[in-house]
């Protein structure tokens, strides 16, 4: 909690932060045992953040940004002093959620991601439930994301036998989300994987609408059909919110970070 406080404060100073990434427990181990940096990190909660402006202003943010760190309880504060440091403190957050799989039980594990968003002010909430969900579960899974503007990413590694499990979690966080006066996405978009929960957010009767309004601009339906909005409803019902027949935003390995 400390360390949302922290981010908090910081966004709300006004400074022009490029960046404030939080990345929780399991993902820090991801990125030790993922090898992905020379370092050696904590394993715990850790805020990542990158400052903008002259030399002057950068120094200025990083003190500010420490007295806030130190009021807060945080247990250590770490900063570049040159471009080669920058780069390095920094590529531990890029490779930061496909890192998960370095914490696999199995090759053959698949992956599933939600981007949820939410007030600042509700984000330790969200984060704490979330991670509740994931012990609860039995699954590897993680916490990161933009927390400068509310926006978070949990992570759920899973088998074949698991995968009902995962998509259970993956909806709990979007409908906490959006009774908390969120989103179910914040950064990537409806796209396939969320079409079927959108009326959850929206509402059936917006969703209509807009489906409408579609047909009366593109009848054919040939500009990124089924996207947003299914053609053909094909869904079944998975705890209150709808799903595709598909999988809910899995996949396997890939190369970049969100």
């Amino acid at each position: 909690m400390e360390l949302f406080s922290t981010a908090t404060k910081i966004v709300q100073s006004g400074y022009p932060l490029a960046a404030i990434e939080l990345l929780d427990d399991v993902t820090m181990r991801a990125v030790n045992e993922g090898g992905y940096t020379h370092k050696q990190w904590p394993e715990v909660t850790t805020l990542f953040l990158k400052f903008s402006g002259t030399s002057l202003q950068v120094k200025e943010q990083i003190r500010e940004a420490e007295k806030f760190t130190r009021s807060c309880a945080c247990t250590s504060f770490e900063f570049s002093k040159n471009e080669e440091e920058a780069q390095a403190l920094w590529y531990a957050r890029k490779p930061a959620l496909w890192g998960l799989f370095a914490l696999e039980n199995d090759p053959q594990d698949k992956f599933m991601n939600v981007d949820a968003a939410v007030l600042i002010s509700q984000l330790a909430d969200i984060i704490d439930e979330t991670k509740k969900k994931l012990v609860a579960s039995g699954l590897v899974g993680s916490c990161l994301g933009h927390v400068g503007d509310g926006n978070f990413h949990a992570a759920v590694l899973y088998g074949a036998k698991d995968k009902h499990k995962a998509e259970n979690i993956i909806c709990e966080v979007q409908k906490m989300a959006v009774d908390m006066g969120g989103s179910v996405t914040g950064e990537h978009g409806v796209g396939l994987a969320w079409r079927d929960v959108l009326p959850y957010e929206l509402g059936e009767t917006t969703v209509d609408a807009m489906m409408q309004i579609k047909l009366a601009l593109e009848p054919l339906c040939l500009l990124n059909p089924g996207k947003v909005m299914r053609l053909q409803h094909e869904s079944e019902s998975l705890d209150g919110v709808k799903h595709g027949t598909g999988a809910v935003g899995d996949s396997h390995h890939a190369s970049d970070s969100p």
